[in-house]
């Protein structure tokens, strides 16, 4: 049972995501600018069940973390799909 929460806020400035309430939960924000893209990444947690967390790339082309897994195939499609429309970014190839 997953006792943590997510937001994913997309304001005029950055993208914002907290897991909360417990304290060690999850905190990033980017640039919105910072954002060239995002896709869905599977992460495999044992040999029996994985997740979904969304990766960006930067401006210099690296990969990073915005969100960590904890998401259902679908709910990891859903949130990129709202990302690339809201932020304008092309869909992944």
């Amino acid at each position: 049972m997953f006792l943590n929460k997510t937001d994913i806020t997309i304001a005029p400035d950055h993208v914002s995501v907290v897991s909360y309430p417990l304290p060690w939960g999850f905190r990033k924000m980017v640039k919105r600018e910072d954002i060239m893209a995002v896709r869905v990444k599977y992460q495999q947690q044992n040999q029996s069940q994985g997740s979904y967390g969304i990766r960006y790339t930067d401006r210099s082309n690296r990969e990073k973390t915005l969100m960590r897994g904890g998401l259902n195939d679908d709910q990891a499609e859903f949130v990129v799909h709202h990302l690339r429309q809201t932020l304008r970014l092309p869909e992944e190839e």
